[in-house]
């Protein structure tokens, strides 16, 4: 459970592992398994036109740019991060953004139950 709210904190699984003495690989391990849970979703194309498509006549972003300033924010704590692992952290930041006026640690809670 330490894992999971220091994931829902968004610390880092270095961080993590060094603040409890951890090992590494399986901090690393369990936060990778926690970004695949929270990150499983089904977005159908119609969704994906509304959302792309969000953005009125008078100018203001459409929830696709909020999003992407969003996760740019977030991108940087991943430098060095294998390529494999690319997605399940866009699923992870993905699933912050949808859950972002909420207590995180506890919308991952129930996503994991």
């Amino acid at each position: 459970m330490i894992c999971l709210k220091y994931f829902a904190l968004e610390f880092s699984a270095e961080a993590t592992s060094d603040e409890f003495g951890l090992n590494y690989k399986t901090v690393k391990m369990l936060f990778n398994l926690f970004r695949m849970k929270i990150g499983d979703y089904d977005f159908s194309y119609e969704r994906l036109k509304n959302e792309l498509m969000n953005t009125d006549r008078q100018g203001h972003i459409s929830q696709l740019e909020r999003f992407w300033r969003f996760a740019a924010e977030r991108f940087y704590s991943y430098k060095g991060t294998e390529q494999k692992y690319f997605i399940i952290f866009l699923k992870e930041i993905e699933f912050s953004f949808n859950h972002q006026n909420e207590d995180i640690f506890d919308a991952i809670v129930a996503k994991l139950s």
